[in-house]
């Protein structure tokens, strides 16, 4: 998941606005996004047309289809893009308050709710490219008062109707979906961080003995709290070699759709681009098979400080990557790489650009020092004959594994990460 968090997208912008957004971010290498189905405050509830999407805002039975065709446009035309949506129902708001539809949810019944997500349901069911989130800024329940109960009746009239959906959960910030949301429809966890939890908090996910996929939905912003750009490659990279599927961007102006969204700010941002960088770094190696090193045994020495300037690293044996937030000096196990020899690049995720730093044998151990800024080491076993990081291959054309019906692989018989 290379995800970006246009949240007020059904809202905020005109069907040609939309279109616009989707070919930009298509273009850079973003495969989904973070969208609210109905938004209450930031450029809601109306449409860009002015429609709303409830007669009755405490009566959901009250459909106004001139919005749902307005959210079905948008949904299709992300499907015919090859976006993964994560769709919020009913996003209930930071804290229970107005910035959501938390008293709306409150002045109904639970099977009114439970009747809405019946809605939900049968208008979406036939979309195979959406992951509901349940909840919306908050998801701690003596905080949401009875709006839990109508959230987790959305969810229940929705899987009453299509048992094929999958869920997760957006809670508040530097708590996790699997803790405030731990209900037998949570299908996929996440952690909502800030730039100094984003390293616990994934590993967190990962030793949690309820196996469930994780992935990062949020952190800062860029554009917002003075976020640096270290934070934002770190949020990125930290879930990507921790175990995570993904890890979701923001920025603003883009997320609520304010003035200049449009521009260098916002669509053309510097972090928008980083995220394609980072997008072709993990596709140019088999990055669905890494698992992380938090016990230590391929980067043997450097800052293992989980709350802060972590080096992570992450291994399939044929490709080590590590991740390195400052210009530090750490020590890799080469016994961790395949093959006599290993090939070693440093990759920056801010340019793309590759340094190419030779070979070196896969015994005893070797030092590295990072470059000025947030660098990735990779080390490939050199007989593997991989292009330099960042480099997508031609593996053929997808075919069905033979051994394995449900699994898709390319022609040279590498797995498909999807």
């Amino acid at each position: 998941m290379i995800g970006d968090t246009p949240w007020s997208l059904i809202v905020g912008v005109t069907p040609a606005e939309a279109q616009l957004y989707l070919d930009n971010r298509k273009a850079k290498g973003f495969n989904t996004l973070l969208i609210n189905t109905i938004e209450h405050y930031f450029n809601g509830p109306a449409n860009y047309a002015g429609e709303i999407p409830f007669n009755d805002p405490n009566d959901w039975s009250t459909i106004n289809e001139a919005y749902w065709q307005h959210a079905d446009f948008i949904i299709q035309e992300a499907l015919d893009r090859d976006f993964l949506l994560l769709l919020t129902p009913s996003y209930v708001g930071y804290n229970c308050g107005s910035e959501g539809w938390c008293a709306e949810m409150k002045a109904q019944t639970n099977a009114q709710m439970y009747a809405y997500g019946e809605f939900i349901a049968n208008r979406y069911k036939d979309y195979p490219n959406i992951l509901w989130v349940a909840g919306g800024d908050v998801g701690y329940a003596p905080i949401m008062g009875t709006a839990y109960e109508r959230m987790d009746n959305v969810i229940l009239g929705m899987g009453s109707i299509d048992s094929t959906i999958l869920v997760t959960a957006h809670t508040s910030r530097n708590r996790e979906a699997a803790v405030d949301y731990n209900e037998p429809w949570l299908d996929v966890t996440n952690t909502y961080t800030d730039c100094d939890t984003i390293e616990r908090l994934t590993k967190s996910d990962y030793d949690r003995t309820t196996v469930r996929p994780y992935f990062h939905i949020e952190g800062w912003y860029e554009g917002e709290h003075s976020t640096p750009p270290s934070c934002l490659v770190g949020q990125a990279l930290y879930p990507l070699l921790g175990g995570a599927i993904g890890h979701m961007f923001g920025n603003n102006p883009i997320w609520p759709f304010n003035s200049g969204w449009d521009g260098s700010s916002g669509i053309e941002s510097p972090g928008s681009y980083m995220m394609g960088h980072v997008a072709d770094l993990m596709n140019s190696r088999q990055w669905g098979s890494f698992v992380p090193d938090y016990s230590h045994s391929i980067v043997t020495s450097g800052n293992f400080d989980i709350n802060g300037d972590y080096v992570a690293a992450a291994s399939n044996g044929e490709t080590v990557m590590v991740y390195t937030p400052s210009t530090a000096s750490f020590t890799v196990d080469m016994s961790q790489i395949s093959g006599s020899t290993a090939q070693a690049w440093w990759y920056d995720p801010w340019t793309g650009s590759v340094t190419d730093l030779g070979t070196f044998s896969t015994s005893g151990t070797q030092s590295f020092s990072a470059p000025q800024g947030s660098f990735v080491l990779v080390l490939d076993d050199a007989s593997k004959g991989f292009g330099a990081p960042g480099s997508i291959p031609d593996r053929g054309a997808i075919t069905v594994d033979a051994a394995h019906p449900e699994w898709f692989v390319y022609e040279d018989g590498s797995p498909l990460f999807i």
